[in-house]
């Protein structure tokens, strides 16, 4: 019984040993991340409604703009004109765009915001302006609040203008 129980014990270890033994393989999970950046913009006019009384020096525009940025690569903000104010009624009559500034910030932590125009700062024709700048956001994005200010004055003709302003969101580079 000695003899069996001991050949049974040697079995044993060696079936265990058997079972111990094990082949290992790797699988490597492969993707690219593509770059994200989105831009909302909370309005597409601003309306500004002119007294009398505001025929000369800076007014505020009462309600800012506020451009939402999601990105998980670092960005850049730009704003651009290509005209002057031109009249609606009548294209003939301009009102320079330099009489428009703006100026930004950031509602929120400023974590992830390098820079931003905290001065106002007049638009130059054809001329990229930087609003903001950053690394990636938040997923929530990050809001960015331009403000706007424009000084006329009476060499300004009267009547109705309109300037169009297009925004860029591109990888800073």
């Amino acid at each position: 019984m000695k003899r069996m129980t001991f050949a049974t014990l040697i079995v044993l270890l060696m079936c265990c040993g058997i079972s111990r033994a094990q082949v290992n393989s790797s699988l490597s999970v492969d993707f690219e991340n593509p770059a994200r950046m989105s831009m909302e913009i909370d309005r597409s006019v601003i309306t500004i409604g002119f007294t009398v009384n505001d025929a000369e020096g800076h007014v505020a525009l009462s309600s800012p703009v506020t451009v939402n940025i999601k990105s998980n690569v670092p960005w850049v903000l730009s704003a651009t004109v290509s005209t002057d104010f031109l009249g609606v009624d009548n294209p003939s009559n301009t009102i320079s765009c330099s009489q428009l500034e703006f100026r930004s910030r950031l509602i929120g932590s400023a974590e992830n915001v390098l820079d931003q125009q905290e001065e106002y700062l007049g638009f130059v024709k054809n001329q990229s302006l930087t609003v903001a700048r950053g690394n990636a956001t938040p997923n929530e994005g990050l809001h960015i609040v331009n403000e706007y200010r424009l000084k006329l004055n009476l060499k300004d003709p009267a009547g109705r203008f309109s300037l169009p302003i297009m925004f860029t969101l591109s990888p800073s580079q």
